[in-house]
């Protein structure tokens, strides 16, 4: 399956971050039932987010240029000072 970029919040880039560079990448997960519905979690996390994800994610991102953080200028998670953002989320 094709890598398709993913949005997030500001206040969720830090964590995103941490889990591209200390926990195998940002795995997307899809939901069996609701087309709509997905989930974002640390690759290597053991079991899947909800009863109702399909059993293995869509894709793992590990290029933070596919993550872009929403706001009033969109910008790729690999721009951002990530000093900066854990103070943010903190």
């Amino acid at each position: 399956m094709e890598m398709k970029p993913i949005s997030i919040k500001p206040e969720d880039a830090y964590q995103m971050w941490l889990w591209i560079v200390g926990r195998g990448g940002i795995a997307v997960w899809k939901s069996e039932i609701y087309p709509a519905r997905t989930w974002y979690t640390p690759a290597n996390q053991d079991g899947r987010p909800d009863w109702c994800a399909k059993s293995k994610p869509e894709y793992v991102i590990t290029d933070p240029a596919l993550v872009i953080v929403k706001g009033e200028q969109d910008t790729p998670l690999s721009e951002l000072n990530m000093w900066q953002q854990r103070h943010h989320a903190a």
